[in-house]
């Protein structure tokens, strides 16, 4: 987790498309894309009805993930970093569908992933509370908490 704070708070933007700051968003969360893509096939549960919560939890989050950085970043995001973060997700996927994925891998790549989240919203939201509401704040935990209960009561894939 230490590791994914860093990345968050990096440095400020600079002027050029190859400053620091980009180049370590670019490669951090694009790592962290591919980290969601390749583990979006894991999912254990029967139907596409799992699928598309959790894909639709990936996308609300990976979407406030990608205003922040278009914040810091402006049109040097549009013009490099989206690109990037799309591509990731996809290759992810792919790698994630076509290579038998190890449990041990996919649990060790969701408490990764879980904890990016955390220390992305506690950053992002929390550290800034004269730009957020604490109403948007707990509506997302709570649809992310139903969303979690849900897909968790649905039937185990059987294998």
């Amino acid at each position: 987790m230490l590791l994914y704070y860093a990345l968050v708070r990096s440095g400020e933007p600079g002027a050029g498309i190859h400053t620091p700051s980009l180049l370590v968003h670019g490669a951090g969360f694009g790592g962290y894309c591919l980290l969601i893509g390749y583990l979006l096939p894991t999912i254990p549960r029967e139907g596409y009805v799992p699928f598309g919560l959790v894909g639709l939890v990936m996308a609300v989050h990976l979407m406030g993930v990608a205003h922040q950085l278009r914040s810091r970043h402006g049109e040097r995001f549009d013009r490099l970093l989206r690109w990037v973060f799309v591509s990731s997700v996809a290759a992810g996927w792919t790698i994630g569908a076509v290579v038998h994925v190890p449990k041990g891998a996919i649990r060790y790549g969701s408490s990764f992933l879980a904890g990016g989240i955390l220390i992305n919203v506690f950053t992002e939201e929390l550290e800034a509370p004269e730009e957020t509401g604490i109403i948007p704040f707990t509506a997302g935990i709570a649809l992310f908490a139903l969303a979690a209960m849900l897909i968790r009561s649905l039937p185990r894939l059987s294998g």
